[in-house]
């Protein structure tokens, strides 16, 4: 017989019975209705055999229906907080947000929105992203950009299968693959321009300014003396690029020399030379990178390093070097496609999951050794 004592406080008075269509309990202590959630008997003085029951049989105790987010027979597992759909015998079916694996505890790939929970491959990338790992950009002139094919609309005035390309400012009308098929009233041609050597034109008065060497008369462009800037055919005023002025005529900079101020001080160099007259050559071809004129050797853009700055910096991968190696290389990884060698407890091409009978954040949690796959 329970006495006073050995009954829960909470279930004293019938406060375990459920409510119902009849009185909570009788004179003897019978709850007429059921039990509360979690407690069991004829008086409901008992809590359910597991401690994540949240329902169980009134004549065992057992027979659980599990609290949210725990499974097994006897309730004993748990699906994880990035679990999203967890069923009472097989555990985690979905994981929530940019998560995957068993119980959901790793993270889909940089770029990624959702992957798939066997395996982790991406099934929709960021907003801007495309490719099989989401790794390629799509670019702010893109509209839209698809997962598999990369960018399938273009922002207005640009056009290609990357649009890469601009149509210009004066275009009215840019198809996606043709380019600019109508210019803006005073230009014409394929890229919309004024005429010949003109750098604005209208339709009423012609050319309005001319480029560089060249002086407007009556609204068309003609050439001033070889190498100078005129207002007419007869006055030098000063001298375009790659030229200097002398003796009020313009002469040619020595080769290789973008612009000068005397025949043996130039000012500027083509790509690769330095010297005051660009005479003398950095050692390689500076392929991402410019030429350092003070040790004679290619200064390289950031992520690039070698003689000619064409290889990835260690670490770095990808068309432009800017892709991370994964955490899980031993070293560095392949710079085309960032594959590597794994660390102990890391798996995979790109060793971004772990490997069997490892887990955590590092991969460097190892499973007990009578465990044959484990999660935690």
């Amino acid at each position: 017989m329970v006495t006073c004592a050995q009954i829960p406080y909470e279930c004293q008075g019938c406060g375990c019975c459920a409510k119902g269509n009849y009185k909570k309990c009788d004179n003897n202590g019978y709850c007429n209705n059921g039990c509360q959630d979690g407690y069991w008997d004829d008086k409901c003085y008992n809590k359910c055999k597991y401690t994540n029951c949240f329902r169980c049989e009134r004549n065992n105790g057992y027979h659980c229906e599990c609290r949210t987010g725990y499974y097994g027979f006897d309730c004993e597992s748990w699906c994880g907080t990035n679990c999203d759909t967890c069923d009472k015998t097989k555990g985690c079916l979905s994981c929530t947000g940019e998560y995957w694996g068993k119980t959901c505890n790793m993270k889909c790939k940089r770029n990624c929105v959702d992957c798939r929970k066997s395996d982790g491959k991406c099934r929709s990338c960021v907003k801007g992203y495309w490719g099989r790992f989401c790794y390629d950009e799509c670019g702010s002139q893109c509209k839209t950009c698809n997962k598999w094919i990369g960018c399938t609309e273009c922002n207005k005035g640009y056009y290609g299968s990357k649009c890469e390309h601009y149509c210009g400012d004066n275009c009215a009308s840019c198809d996606i693959k043709l380019g600019c098929t109508a210019c803006d009233t005073g230009y014409y041609g394929p890229s919309c321009m004024c005429k010949a050597n003109c750098v604005h034109c209208d339709n009423l008065k012609g050319c309005t300014s001319c480029k560089p060497g060249y002086y407007s008369n009556k609204g068309v462009c003609h050439e001033c003396v070889l190498g100078c800037t005129c207002t007419n055919s007869k006055n030098c005023i000063g001298c375009i690029k790659g030229y200097f002025l002398e003796s009020n005529l313009c002469s040619p900079c020595p080769y290789n020399c973008i612009s000068c101020t005397t025949p043996t001080q130039c000012t500027s160099c083509t790509d690769g030379r330095f010297g005051n007259i660009c005479q003398y050559q950095c050692k390689g071809t500076c392929i991402h990178g410019s030429c350092n004129s003070t040790i004679a050797l290619c200064q390289c853009n950031t992520y690039y390093t070698g003689h000619n700055c064409d290889q990835c910096i260690a670490g770095y991968y990808g068309y432009d070097c800017t892709q991370r190696c994964s955490e899980g290389c031993l070293r560095t990884c392949y710079p085309v496609d960032g594959s590597c060698k794994c660390k102990e407890g890391w798996a995979g091409d790109q060793c971004y999951t772990c490997d069997d009978k490892y887990y955590g954040s590092m991969c460097s949690e190892q499973c007990n050794s009578h465990c044959v796959d484990c999660t935690a």
